[in-house]
């Protein structure tokens, strides 16, 4: 017996691809730009998903992401979402700010667990929502 693995994706319109780069990084998480935009494309579906982004857009149908992507003020108010989230990505973070000027600078953190959102559900408590925050905090610019 041979066990094969199907991997389905959405058929996101080209107007609707920067929410794939959204929803893979957990960036959304702390935007509440961002979640608005999920929230908007079916708020049932984003509170079934428990906030995931990958799933929900695997589970919109097609009508849905066509439907989102003839809305000019979806697709308007997404290109700013993902302008601001491409800003992020290439500003310079904590770390730098700090010790940008350090050598050879080695940190670690550790810990088994990091509520970073309810999307991803590795964390149980305390410790988890600690750690996920210091990330969030370390992270924002």
């Amino acid at each position: 017996m041979r066990i094969r693995h199907f991997h389905v994706s959405p058929n996101i319109p080209e107007a609707l691809k920067p929410l794939e780069d959204l929803a893979r990084n957990f960036w959304f998480s702390w935007n509440w730009d961002a979640v608005q935009l999920f929230i908007r494309l079916n708020p049932a579906l984003w509170n079934k998903s428990y906030q995931n982004p990958i799933l929900m857009l695997g589970s919109l149908t097609q009508d849905e992401l066509e439907a989102a992507a003839r809305d000019e003020s979806f697709v308007a108010n997404l290109r700013r979402v993902h302008e601001n989230f491409t800003r992020y990505l290439k500003a310079p973070g904590w770390f730098q700010e700090v010790h940008g000027t350090e050598k050879d600078f080695l940190a670690a953190y550790f810990c088994c667990e990091f509520g970073i959102d309810e999307g991803l559900p590795i964390y149980s408590g305390g410790l988890g929502i600690l750690s996920g925050r210091s990330l969030k905090r370390w992270s924002a610019t």
